[in-house]
């Protein structure tokens, strides 16, 4: 049980990292895109990401919740991207607006950060570089059959 907790956590913290990262560089793409008029000064732009990277790490426990439910049991390599991807994407969209942050912008980074998530598991997988422990990305439920 408690290695599941601090899977869950490791994968929380893995995204509020990629959220804070995120944030800045979807800002930046709306500037470019006309989107929004400039960026904020820096104090606003840590502001900013932290905002999203505290989204991040609450709508990353959200999805290690989920996948400890839907992909109970189930090896790694039998799960398919499409799904995992839009269930990151479909979690991070229904919790961010209740964080402070929007639908929108939570499954894009919900999606993004799901892809990034699984794709390290799986090389990570295939590598073998954590034998035992092959899964500090992922929730403990789900097993590489490493």
């Amino acid at each position: 049980m408690f290695k599941k907790l601090k899977a869950g956590l490791n994968n929380a913290l893995i995204w509020g990292a990629a959220w804070f990262g995120g944030s800045v560089l979807l800002l930046g793409a709306f500037v470019l895109l006309g989107l929004a008029p400039t960026f904020p000064p820096l104090g606003g732009l840590l502001r900013i990401a932290t905002r999203f990277g505290i989204t991040g790490l609450l709508a990353g426990a959200g999805f290690s919740a989920f996948l400890a439910y839907v992909y109970q049991g189930e090896k790694l390599n039998g799960i398919k991207s499409t799904s995992f991807i839009l269930g990151g994407a479909l979690v991070s969209a229904l919790l961010s607006p209740f964080l402070g942050g929007t639908a929108l912008i939570g499954a894009l980074l919900g999606g993004g950060t799901a892809a990034a998530t699984l794709t390290a598991a799986r090389r990570a997988g295939k590598e073998r570089l954590m034998s035992d422990d092959a899964h500090k990305l992922l929730p403990r439920v789900i097993d590489s059959g490493s």
